[in-house]
């Protein structure tokens, strides 16, 4: 118990100081990420949740609530009907479900052709 305490305050005292030197909230970082890159169609920007999720932050499990707060997060309206735009951006290729996770949406990845489609849109 002591130890699990001390981690939450070592972890709280991080995000208190990250706030205080200016560094990027989540929200702030991801709408930079949408205006930087020029995403402005909603399945780019589910795209663009996905990447930013899985390799900024590191999270490989995102069900809907996470990806609907990280859009609520950047002040951006979310996706209405986020199953829809997960399987359509994997009929298109750009996202895989590992097997292991027996079909659930909240652990799809981008596959190459998913970031190939990224950069490309950067670049538009």
């Amino acid at each position: 118990a002591k130890v699990r305490s001390a981690r939450e305050a070592a972890i709280a005292a991080a995000v208190e100081a990250a706030k205080r030197s200016g560094l990027p909230e989540r929200g702030t970082a991801f709408k930079a990420l949408l205006e930087n890159c020029s995403l402005q169609k909603r399945p780019d920007q589910v795209l663009a949740a996905l990447h930013y999720l899985r390799d900024v932050e590191g999270v490989n499990d995102s069900p809907p609530r996470v990806i609907m707060n990280l859009f609520e997060d950047a002040g951006i309206m979310p996706p209405g009907n986020l199953s829809l735009y997960i399987s359509r951006l994997r009929e298109r290729g750009f996202l895989i479900i590992p097997p292991s996770a027996h079909d659930k949406n909240r652990y799809a990845v981008l596959t190459p052709e998913g970031r190939a489609h990224l950069d490309k849109r950067s670049r538009d």
